[in-house]
């Protein structure tokens, strides 16, 4: 979802408007469980923490309109709830080297990018070649456009580990698109 489209979404859902709210849930709901769910490795309790969120969400909604960046907000509300669900439940949370393993893919979407299904394929390869960590970062930071404070925050590193992070998946990334063919150097 583009970041203006979700400003919009943002400050109509600060004004009421249900079907305002309705998108954005629909729009931001799978990367949202897919967050919960690798935090939670539980299916149902990561579809209620995500709710908990949007229930949340609207009864605080005139106070979501003040919000600088509300994809990042839903991570942290999911990330914090989902921490609080491990909390009450006195379940044993997961390691840091749990968390970071294979926590997002990243997607690439055909409209979004005019090659063919080939390349496309071949780039979600050199994707999932990159490691973990610098996958997740490369994703919060260019698939949602958070900052790298954002992404430290939210991942509990400093900013300069964002830094080195994204720097090194976008080097091994190039590396490997310049293997096969589909930049030059």
């Amino acid at each position: 979802m583009k970041r203006e489209t979700l400003l919009c979404l943002q400050q109509k859902i600060a004004h009421g408007d249900e079907q305002a709210f309705e998108r954005l849930m629909h729009e931001t709901m799978p990367v949202l469980h897919a967050y919960a769910l690798r935090m939670l490795r539980d299916q149902q309790l990561s579809e209620e923490v995500v709710m908990d969120v949007f229930v949340k969400l609207w009864q605080n909604r005139t106070g979501f309109g003040e919000v600088s960046n509300p994809l990042f907000y839903l991570l942290k509300a999911v990330k914090n709830t989902a921490l609080n669900y491990l909390k009450s439940s006195a379940r044993k949370p997961l390691s840091a080297a749990e968390l970071a393993e294979d926590r997002f893919a990243l997607q690439i979407s055909p409209e979004d990018v005019l090659i063919s299904k080939e390349h496309i394929q071949q780039i979600q390869q050199a994707l999932d070649e990159l490691p973990p960590r610098s996958r997740e970062v490369l994703l919060l930071c260019k698939e949602y456009r958070l900052s790298y404070a954002e992404v430290a925050e939210l991942l509990g590193i400093s900013q300069a580990t964002v830094n080195v992070h994204m720097t090194q998946a976008l080097k091994k990334l190039w590396q490997m698109l310049e293997a096969l063919h589909l930049v030059s150097s």
